[in-house]
């Protein structure tokens, strides 16, 4: 039988239950399905949570190394001699 989460009751009851940050990490690691297994029904996020989740970790060094130096400049006002 499969476990009845709080979030799955709230669900039923007409309401949703979302998310409002999300990392890399919870995408790559599983932890976002098990959270919709859960009852999670929505995930947003705002650019202070992206920023916090790019510099928090190392999650994203790969992606951003493989963007051209001027486009972060332009893009995210990067400064290249910034350690990621």
């Amino acid at each position: 039988m499969a476990e009845h989460h709080s979030l799955i009751a709230l669900h039923d009851a007409g309401q949703s239950a979302w998310i409002d940050n999300i990392s890399r990490g919870m995408v790559r690691h599983g932890r976002l399905a098990r959270l919709i297994a859960q009852g999670v029904r929505g995930v947003t996020s705002n650019p202070t949570i992206f920023q916090k989740a790019v510099s928090g970790s190392t999650d994203y060094n790969a992606a951003i190394s493989q963007i051209p130096a001027c486009l972060l400049a332009s893009l995210f006002d990067f400064k290249p001699t910034q350690a990621l």
